[in-house]
């Protein structure tokens, strides 16, 4: 898809086209996957058909989108990426999340909308949010070198879990497997477990 860092207006109508085939139910891992690409549907369709987005009233498409991989434009300076955003587009949205191998983008103008940094992505930013909006799902940070020997009380009425290890992407384990996951896991790493519905 981003074979050379950009995909253009011209061509989101065929991109559109195959993410409408991307099924909504997968199993396991691949769940992950179909849920950000309709997301990524979702989004180009509200922000190409929405009449508010438009310069003129009930324009559709409202405006011209781009699709932009954040690396190709590591290979500039933050002077002249700044040039060419503020001179290309009128918006920013982030899609994905950032890692931490990524300089971010940070604009004021064009505006950035999305996280400006990878520590937001963060299981200590999943935490805080957590903290502050006094809410989230049912959650437990274990250090590196804990043992368990049970499931904790908190995680006994759930069927799955989801483990995630310091500098990792989260995976989605059943609790019939959790325990061996876990352990296998916190040998090497802290782990956040938290409930998936």
């Amino acid at each position: 898809m981003f074979e050379v860092g950009k995909l253009t207006d011209e061509s989101l109508d065929s991109f559109l086209g195959e993410l409408e085939k991307v099924d909504t139910v997968a199993e396991g891992e691949a769940q992950r996957y179909f849920d950000h690409a309709i997301t990524l549907r979702d989004t180009i369709l509200f922000l190409r058909y929405n009449r508010n987005l438009g310069v003129e009233p009930d324009q559709v498409p409202a405006k011209g989108l781009d699709l932009l991989r954040c690396e190709s434009l590591n290979s500039l300076d933050s002077a002249a990426c700044g040039r060419v955003l503020q001179k290309n587009y009128s918006l920013l949205v982030s899609m994905a999340p950032l890692s931490n191998e990524i300089r971010p983008v940070t604009s004021c103008c064009p505006p950035h909308f999305g996280p400006a940094v990878p520590e937001v992505n963060s299981v200590w930013f999943k935490l805080f949010i957590y903290d502050q909006v006094k809410s989230g799902p049912p959650s437990l940070l274990l250090v590196k070198g804990t043992r368990l020997r049970w499931l904790p009380k908190i995680f006994e009425d759930y069927e799955r879990l989801m483990i995630t290890t310091w500098g990792h992407d989260p995976g989605i384990v059943p609790v019939s497997n959790v325990l061996l996951a876990l352990n296998d896991a916190l040998s090497h790493s802290a782990v956040l477990v938290q409930v998936r519905p």
